[in-house]
């Protein structure tokens, strides 16, 4: 099984945005802050460690969805790469609800989801 604990920075745990419709729900919106990913292998496995920008809502009832935006060099790999279904920790609790896409032009993308109302 593939492992990768996504890590949330101290930095934006408590901040707070303007008013959305997700906060009007009770939700918490988080924008700042940074979290961790990775460049995912050409298998699919975890391949180099990436710091990224943070945002992530958790609703009232639980449900959560994080995503990570990442940088990296241009030209590292030469196809787009992605993994899916490694944990991945977020301010709701950890997933295996997740993916991680990186593209050759040096662009990344962590995204991972808790619905609070699947059993």
């Amino acid at each position: 099984m593939k492992k990768l604990i996504a890590l949330v920075g101290i930095a934006g745990l408590a901040t707070i945005m303007p008013a959305t419709p997700a906060m009007a729900e009770g939700a918490t919106v988080t924008q700042e802050g940074q979290c961790g990913g990775f460049i995912p292998t050409e298998d699919g496995g975890i391949g180099d460690f990436l710091w990224g920008e943070l945002h992530s809502v958790v609703t009232k009832k639980g449900s959560t969805s994080l995503v990570c935006k990442f940088t990296f060099e241009p030209g590292i790999i030469d196809t787009a790469r992605r993994a899916s279904g490694f944990d991945c920790l977020t301010f709701a609790g950890t997933t295996t609800d997740s993916k991680m896409v990186a593209s050759p032009d040096g662009y990344a993308t962590l995204t991972c989801k808790i619905n609070a109302n699947k059993a």
